[in-house]
């Protein structure tokens, strides 16, 4: 490295555009079609809310993978697929009104950060499985090997 005083200012310019956000241009075809705006897509909550209404096999289905998440330990989505369910069925008002909680207790504990005790949890469970007319049987089995057999 030169320690020459016009190398130095030489080597300590900046690029003219450093440090700024350069937008690419525009290709042909989007600077022609600029003035059509695509409409938004359904929010994925009020396509749920839509499908659980109006199908309650989907409903039963969802509430499955709600306790299939559960039982392989996958809490988070266990938790995200009730409060879908919660959401688009008896809703939270009502479900805290069943359960003599409030109703910000219930969303903290089937949000993503919540920590539920088994005992809501089951309380949830069950006031869902009850005005929704949802039954469900758990049966188990055990692995011996890589043969299933049954318990």
């Amino acid at each position: 490295m030169c320690y020459h005083s016009a190398c130095r200012k030489k080597l300590s310019r900046e690029p003219k555009n450093f440090g700024k956000n350069i937008r690419p241009s525009k290709s042909k075809a989007e600077r022609k079609h600029k003035d059509i705006i695509m409409p938004l897509s359904r929010s994925y909550k009020d396509t749920i809310k839509a499908r659980v209404e109006r199908d309650p096999e989907f409903r039963a289905a969802l509430f499955d993978e709600a306790i299939g998440a559960f039982l392989e330990g996958d809490t988070a989505v266990g938790k995200a697929l009730l409060r879908d369910l919660v959401n688009s069925t008896i809703g939270f008002e009502r479900l805290a009104e069943e359960l003599d909680k409030s109703s910000k207790s219930i969303h903290r504990m089937l949000a993503p950060s919540g920590n539920p005790r088994m005992e809501n949890l089951f309380q949830v469970i069950h006031a869902i499985t009850k005005n929704e007319g949802i039954s469900f049987k758990l049966t188990s089995s055990y692995t011996k090997g890589n043969q299933r057999v049954p318990a």
